[in-house]
């Protein structure tokens, strides 16, 4: 976990206890210059802050000097609460694009990879526009029909053809997305470029 003056890093969380095992906290001031560095066994919550336990404690002094103490407690600079430890993680679907970006932003101060939701994010904006896409791409088999041969049913299962493989890139690209192979922007974007892309072309086909 980061926050703006520390980095933090806990080996496991007892739930039922309220502890925390193995802390190790690195600490520094407003220029970012080495202040502290704090090894604790443990970590227990008293109402509104943490206790450290077997505490092992390298400090800056004043003159610039480095020197090393061995406590065994004391209070510990660390502001969150075991509510946060117990965190859920939350479901992109169940948040609009403002949460969305809000638990994003929350992520990348923790010091934690956020990608995964940035393909989520990119998603919201660049879903809709398959609507578009889809009537973009009706346009020039309407043109070329012909009023005698298929009608209703040729059209219907032309639209679910069309649907269902848009459906099938767009869900690989945000696939590959999630895993990291391929960057949020082109995971979200990806399946609507292709086939914006070909409609595009159909319908400069079809005017002509």
């Amino acid at each position: 976990m980061r926050s703006p003056d520390s980095l933090t890093l806990v080996k496991k969380f007892e739930k039922s206890s309220k502890t925390l095992e193995h802390i190790s906290q690195i600490r520094w001031d407003g220029n970012y210059n080495f202040t502290e560095r704090i090894y604790a066994d443990k970590a227990k919550w008293w109402t509104d802050h943490w206790v450290f336990y077997g505490v092992n404690r390298t400090f800056r002094t004043d003159d610039g000097k480095f020197e090393v103490q061995t406590v065994p407690t004391m209070i510990g600079f660390l502001k969150k609460p075991p509510e946060d430890f117990d965190r859920v993680e939350r479901i992109a679907k169940e948040m609009n694009l403002t949460q969305l970006g809000e638990y994003i932003d929350k992520l990348v101060e923790e010091g934690q990879s956020p990608s995964r939701y940035l393909v989520d994010w990119h998603d919201k904006i660049a879903f809709p526009f398959v609507c578009l896409i889809m009537a973009a791409l009706r346009v020039p088999f309407a043109v070329k029909a012909s009023p005698r041969g298929g009608g209703i049913a040729s059209g219907l299962g032309l639209s679910l053809v069309v649907a269902f493989s848009y459906w099938v890139v767009h869900t690989l690209f945000i696939s590959l997305g999630h895993g990291g192979y391929v960057p949020p922007v082109i995971a979200a974007w990806g399946a609507n470029i292709i086939f914006g892309l070909t409609a595009t072309i159909l319908v400069l086909q079809a005017g002509t």
